[in-house]
């Protein structure tokens, strides 16, 4: 409850004095830097280790790290890690028993040397920063756990992810001028080193991986080689294009069952009241009556919830993967370099489209029944056959 007795002033006064990052900042982007901290704060749990006692400055400063990192973003309160454990120095972690500046757990639990932390922002140009490079690991766990919060970083990420692999591969086999060795671990310390080094050396950056550097503004939607390192709107601007560019919306009516269509609904309607008529004409017995409207109406309301179950889904197709949503919640992906095929089937008056993977050695299926125009097919089976995946058109396949 203290933090309410801090005022925005309080916290430009120390940001000014300790972040670099945010003096470089236009008043409109440090009010925003300062509104987001803020709620940042206010959603996350400060303890400390060792006897260390935790200061809102410590707070202040360890939150603003995540602020830096995500301020390009929409979403940026990383809410499954809600927990920050600050120890003074070095410290063992629980989980691995090796001594460790940081950890982040994928439980929710962001642990750091306050030591090491201060470090970091003490030379912003050794592109070495140890609250960037977890709260970094707090990002793309979230992603990889599909909680990821911002729309376009999750979409991104695997782009990202596909031409960042190739240079983590050489960095393998030789030893890069522009990041450190622990880079080349593995792809979630290499992502970190990357944040670390486009922060605090984005000119050379820049100069020496041209390519990983743009493709790193886009994801993060920021360019510090910009104005003052403030998020840069041709990268804003081109992330909105690339998205629009590389997605075709489908409205689908997915149909459950094979033929339905309002026809059968109107007609099962109407043989329900065409039963109520010669139950009453004909002095049936009531529990006949009741019988007959619990069948007819089961079988409606059956066939209309079926309709409306399904009404609301659209499919999203991407450069790297289709998307099955409904209104705004995901409902599956399917990324086309997991896929063995996708065989698209006509069957009466809908399409089946029928999705193969690798699952724990053998092959699973999915399964889905969607309503196209003739247009929207056309369209679609044009985009797939772009892809890398085999796509069957016609009769099912083995």
């Amino acid at each position: 409850m203290w933090l309410f007795f801090y005022t925005d002033k309080d916290y430009e006064e120390f940001l000014l004095k300790n972040f670099s990052y945010y003096s470089a900042l236009s008043n409109g982007n440090r009010k925003k830097f300062v509104g987001r901290l803020r709620r940042f704060l206010r959603q996350k749990h400060f303890s400390g280790r060792e006897g260390l006692q935790i200061t809102w400055e410590m707070k202040v400063y360890i939150s603003a790290a995540a602020i830096q990192l995500t301020l390009g973003l929409d979403d940026y309160i990383l809410s499954h890690f809600s927990e920050v454990i600050v120890y003074p120095s070095i410290f063992k972690s629980r989980t691995t028993g090796n001594m460790q500046k940081g950890e982040t757990n994928a439980k929710g639990a962001v642990t750091l040397s306050w030591n090491d932390f201060q470090e970091g922002y003490r030379d912003p140009t050794d592109k070495l920063n140890l609250g960037l490079h977890e709260w970094t690991h707090a990002l793309m766990l979230s992603n990889q756990m599909g909680i990821g919060e911002d729309e376009l970083f999750t979409s991104y990420y695997r782009r990202w992810y596909f031409e960042a692999k190739p240079e983590f591969e050489e960095l393998q086999h030789s030893t890069s001028p522009l990041l450190r060795d622990y880079a080349a671990t593995n792809m979630a310390e290499f992502f970190a080193v990357c944040v670390e080094t486009f922060f605090e050396q984005p000119q050379a950056f820049l100069k020496e991986e041209p390519n990983l550097f743009k493709q790193l503004a886009t994801l993060l939607n920021q360019n510090p080689v910009g104005a003052g390192a403030l998020p840069n709107k041709p990268f804003i601007q081109q992330k909105i294009d690339q998205a629009a560019s590389n997605i075709i919306r489908y409205q689908l009516n997915p149909a459950s069952m094979p033929g339905f269509n309002y026809a059968s609904l109107i007609t099962r309607g109407a043989f329900a009241a065409l039963g109520i008529f010669f139950c009453f004409d004909f002095e049936f017995s009531a529990p006949m009556v009741s019988t007959t409207l619990a069948i007819n109406s089961l079988f409606v309301f059956a066939e209309y919830y079926d309709r409306r179950k399904f009404s609301n889904f659209s499919l999203l197709l991407y450069d790297d993967r289709l998307t099955v949503c409904k209104k705004d919640e995901k409902v599956t992906d399917h990324f086309f370099h997991n896929l063995a095929s996708i065989g698209i089937n006509e069957s009466d008056n809908h399409y089946l489209i029928e999705f193969k993977y690798p699952e724990n050695g053998n092959v699973a299926t999915k399964l889905y029944a969607f309503r196209f125009s003739e247009q929207s097919i056309s369209m679609l089976r044009e985009e797939l056959q772009k892809t890398p995946v085999p796509v069957f058109f016609g009769q099912g396949h083995d």
